[in-house]
C-alpha cells in the first residue's frame, strides 16, 4: 500500500500495487495537487484508490481491478478521472461523494458486481462523459446532485437501471446509448424528487422494462430521444409535474 497524508504536488507513475490487506493507494487529509498516471492497483482487499479530502487530483491510464472499490473519492474537489480501467470490483468501479467540479471521462467500467459502475452522490458541477459502463448492478447511480452533465456514455447490459437518478436538480442527459438493462433511464425520489432535467438525443433500446421511467420528475424536458424494443413501454411518467415531451420516436415499445 502507498499512503500519502497531508502531502502536496506529487506524481505517482507506473507503480504496481496489488494483493495488499487494505488499500492500493491512499490519499488522506489535504493531499492537494497530486497525479496518478499508468498505475496498477489490483486485488486489494479494500480500495484500489482511496482519496479523502484532497483537491486538484488527476488520475489517468490507471487500472484498478478486482478490489472492493476501484476508486472511492470523498470530499475531493477538482478531480479528473479520465481514461482508466475499473473491472470486477465487488462494489463500485468509481464512487465520488460530497465533491465539486469533478470529471469522470473515457473510463472502461465492467463487471462491478454488488452496486454499480459509477456512483456520484451529493456533488455539485459534475461531468460524466464518454464512459463505457457494462455488466454491473447499476450502470450509473446519481443521487442528490446539482448541475450534472451525463453525455455520450454507453451504458449496456446492467442488471437494474442503466442510468439511475434520484433527488437531483439541473441535469443534462444527452446523447447516451442505453441498451439491454432492466430500466433504461430511471428517475425516482427518496426526498424531494428531480427538477430541471434535460433528457435529449439518447438512444434507449432493448431494456427489459421501460425506456424512461420517471417518479417525481418535475419541470423537465424529454425530447428527441429514440426508444425501441423496450419490453414494457417507452416512456412512463409517474407523479411528475410540468414536464415537456416532444419529438421522441418510439418503436416496438
Amino acid at each position: 500500500m502507498i499512503v500519502s497524508a497531508a502531502s502536496l504536488t506529487n506524481e505517482f507513475s507506473k507503480n504496481l500495487v496489488r494483493n495488499n490487506n487494505h488499500r492500493g493507494f491512499n490519499l488522506e487529509n489535504y493531499c492537494h495537487n497530486n497525479s496518478f498516471f499508468d498505475n496498477t492497483a489490483n486485488n486489494n482487499v479494500d480500495y484500489g484508490f482511496d482519496l479523502d479530502r484532497s483537491n486538484n487530483l488527476m488520475l489517468s491510464g490507471n487500472n484498478a481491478n478486482d478490489n472492493i472499490y476501484g476508486i472511492q473519492s470523498y470530499r475531493c474537489n477538482n478531480i479528473n478521472i479520465t481514461g482508466n480501467s475499473f473491472k470486477r470490483n465487488l462494489n463500485y468501479g468509481i464512487s465520488v461523494g460530497y465533491s465539486q467540479n469533478c470529471t469522470i471521462a473515457k473510463n472502461e467500467i465492467d463487471n462491478n458486481y454488488n452496486y454499480g459502475g459509477i456512483a456520484v452522490y451529493s456533488c455539485f458541477n459534475s461531468s460524466i462523459l464518454d464512459n463505457v459502463v457494462n455488466y454491473s448492478l447499476y450502470g450509473m447511480s446519481i443521487q442528490a446532485c446539482n448541475k450534472t452533465k451525463v453525455l455520450v456514455n454507453k451504458v449496456n447490459h446492467n442488471k437494474y437501471s442503466g442510468i439511475d437518478v434520484s433527488d437531483c436538480n439541473t441535469m443534462d442527459i444527452i446523447r447516451n446509448t442505453v441498451y439491454n438493462n432492466s430500466e433504461g433511464i430511471n428517475f425516482h425520489s427518496y426526498d424531494m424528487g428531480c427538477y430541471y432535467i434535460n433528457i435529449s438525443n439518447n438512444t434507449i433500446s432493448n431494456n427489459k422494462m421501460r425506456g424512461i421511467m420517471t417518479y417525481e420528475l418535475n419541470n423537465s424536458t424529454i425530447s428527441n430521444n429514440i426508444l425501441y424494443n423496450n419490453s414494457f413501454m417507452g416512456i412512463n411518467l409517474g407523479q411528475s409535474l410540468d414536464n415537456i415531451l416532444y419529438d421522441n420516436k418510439m418503436y416496438y415499445c
